[in-house]
């Protein structure tokens, strides 16, 4: 069976697109899996986790709490002791980093 050439167009034209289709479709695939190994990654990472604050040690009846803080430098923790009827707090021991 013979083509004639408007048919042969179509028939090039048609191969041609289902080439760059299927091609296109297998680029976003690859993109989309790397996209879902990046995502698996960050959350075993800790990126997400978030710093809770631990509970306070209670003194004297509920008269002073002490807890531990991040030092201002983020390089430590400092222990400090807040009273509770004023909410001020004073340092009493700093711990660096190691």
């Amino acid at each position: 069976m013979k083509l004639n050439s408007g048919a042969r167009a179509r028939f090039a034209f048609v191969t041609v697109l289902t080439l760059v289709l299927s091609i296109v479709v297998s680029q976003a695939g690859t993109a989309q899996q790397a996209q879902q190994s990046d995502m698996i990654a960050r959350i075993f990472s800790n990126e997400f986790s978030v710093d809770l604050p631990a509970a306070p040690d209670w003194f004297g009846g509920g008269e002073s709490y002490v807890v531990i803080e991040r030092a201002d430098d983020g390089k430590g923790s400092n222990v400090v002791l807040y009273d509770t009827e004023t909410g001020q707090g004073g340092r009493l021991s700093s711990l660096p980093l190691n």
